[in-house]
């Protein structure tokens, strides 16, 4: 075969092979993925509103351009019925959105409440389960995570920041979830161990950047169901030592973290509400304010004793996280020299004076290794000096002092 033939050879074969591709290409644009979703909702519009469906319909990318939030969102192409009262019977893709009226879609789009990404038009790509996307289609348990970009929260209802007064707030519709899980968030006291904006205990991480870690800063290789940060979450709050069992090898001890025995419901609310305290930058104008009750309920009628105060405070800061409902302790702290477990309170009164209580919750204090070769026990009492009031830690010291059982003498010196 001569050189000649060769090269006519190649270029009739590159010549197919274009034409193949271009083919491939017009095959691709004139049959999108979601052409058949258009399709569909043309026929079952028409036959909602009595009409007679099309004969033919234009197919055509739509799109939702929001400069002010930074986002351009093409989900309608698919959800075509968000904002069409005829279609709030429709199966998905197409039903009406149920608060359409009060979120217009042409004023905030999908993505800054749903998640997802909004510039894709497959579903696989646009519902965000994809390689590097870090912010996929919440699930619907957590939808009321994403109002707080916009919706400023109040004690007692989604606000992160714990608080003693009895000011109630009206719960923002559709945030019970987050309500529920607030109530959980306080009961447990997770703000003795983590953050939330820098306010609360230093031990764990701060619980306003997991919304927005990356999904390389997750170890998914204990996680059953599907790797995202959500769920990675949710099976932590359910089983915390499986899901971070630690590493024997690097001398790092298993999460601290007790397992509370959730239900499903309860991680769920409590990964809603660890969720909600990240939120979208948005403009002054989407911004709106908690309503107070005009009623507020459950105000005591007489000032709270000092014990009771303290126990207030013992609940707002969290130390029931470590050493348990009314100071009886039972926290795993491993390699901890006080048995393995953070210590209860029980009787301090027992082998402290008030003054010498104060001064340690002032300093704090890190525990001793029961093995010295072992990993550094992973709770430690934090300093609280610039945290507490002097009122503050007079009631809680009167508290703790309180917890020793009734007519029992305590040994050596008296409690002053």
């Amino acid at each position: 075969m001569t050189s000649r033939q060769i090269l006519t050879g190649l270029f009739f074969g590159s010549t197919v092979g274009l034409v193949l591709l271009l083919a491939v290409a017009v095959w691709r644009e004139l049959s999108p993925e979601w052409g058949p979703y258009q399709t569909a909702y043309a026929k079952l519009l028409a036959q909602n509103t009595g009409k007679r469906p099309p004969l033919w319909t234009p197919l055509e990318v739509k799109q939702i351009y929001l400069p002010q939030l930074g986002r351009t969102d093409r989900c309608t192409t698919c959800h075509l019925g968000v904002a069409n009262p005829a279609m709030q019977n429709a199966p998905q893709p197409f039903r009406t959105h149920p608060d359409y009226l009060t979120h217009p879609v042409e004023e905030f789009g999908c993505t800054i409440c749903h998640g997802g990404q909004g510039m894709a038009v497959t579903k696989r790509d646009a519902h965000g389960f994809v390689k590097h996307w870090e912010r996929p289609l919440l699930p619907a348990p957590m939808l009321a995570a994403a109002c707080t970009s916009c919706h400023t929260p109040g004690p007692g209802v989604v606000e992160p920041t714990p608080t003693v007064s009895h000011e109630t707030w009206k719960p923002l519709a559709g945030t019970e979830r987050l309500v529920r899980g607030k109530q959980l968030f306080d009961r447990l006291g997770c703000i003795g161990c983590h953050a939330v904006r820098g306010w609360g205990g230093p031990v764990s991480t701060d619980l306003a950047t997991v919304a927005y870690k990356g999904l390389d800063e997750f170890d998914f290789r204990y996680v059953q169901g599907p790797h995202t940060a959500v769920q990675w979450n949710l099976e932590h709050f359910q089983h915390p030592q499986t899901v971070n069992p630690g590493d024997p090898a690097a001398k790092v001890p298993p999460t601290p973290m007790p397992d509370y025995a959730l239900t499903d419901d309860e991680a769920m609310d409590l990964t809603a509400l660890v969720f909600s305290f990240w939120h979208e930058e948005v403009p002054s104008k989407y911004r709106v304010a908690a309503v107070t009750d005009e009623t507020p309920a459950d105000a005591p009628d007489q000032p709270l004793s000092p014990t009771a105060r303290g126990r207030a405070v013992f609940q707002k800061y969290g130390c029931v996280g470590c050493h348990g409902t009314d100071g009886r302790g039972g926290v795993k702290n491993p390699n901890a020299a006080t048995g393995g477990e953070v210590p209860p309170l029980t009787y301090v009164a027992q082998g402290f004076t008030t003054d010498q209580l104060k001064q340690l919750i002032r300093a704090g204090r890190y525990p001793t290794k029961a093995d010295p070769r072992g990993p550094t026990p992973p709770l430690w009492m934090p300093t609280w000096k610039d945290k507490l009031s002097d009122e503050e830690l007079d009631a809680v010291t009167a508290y703790l002092v309180s917890l020793y059982p009734p007519d029992t003498a305590v040994p050596g010196q008296e409690v002053r």
